[in-house]
């Protein structure tokens, strides 16, 4: 393999952020997260409510469009996968 193909290979991937205003998606996501306030939401819990499949891509596209999102690792479920949360930057828990 050349450098040159190689390059092409490993290059930096760039995706565009749907525009916030032009998003029910986006929108939903966001309102979901209003709504869940201190407690937060879980990956799963996003995915069943807004239906969608790419939490992690919605949630990146959301702070592209301005609102910084927090997410945090909770520990792990009964089937010991890891629980993330996340939660609207009004009612993000405070750093210790």
């Amino acid at each position: 393999m050349t450098q040159l193909e190689l390059n092409q290979i490993l290059k930096p991937r760039f995706h565009h952020a749907a525009k916030f205003k032009d998003s029910p998606r986006l929108q939903a996501l966001d309102k979901f997260l209003i709504s869940k306030g201190k407690a937060g939401a879980t990956t799963f819990e996003i995915m069943e409510a807004c239906n969608c499949g790419g939490v992690s891509r919605d949630v990146d596209e959301l702070r592209k469009n301005g609102i910084d999102v927090v997410c945090r690792y909770v520990g792990l479920n009964a089937n010991g996968r890891k629980v993330f949360c996340y939660w609207h930057p009004a009612f993000a828990p405070q750093e210790k």
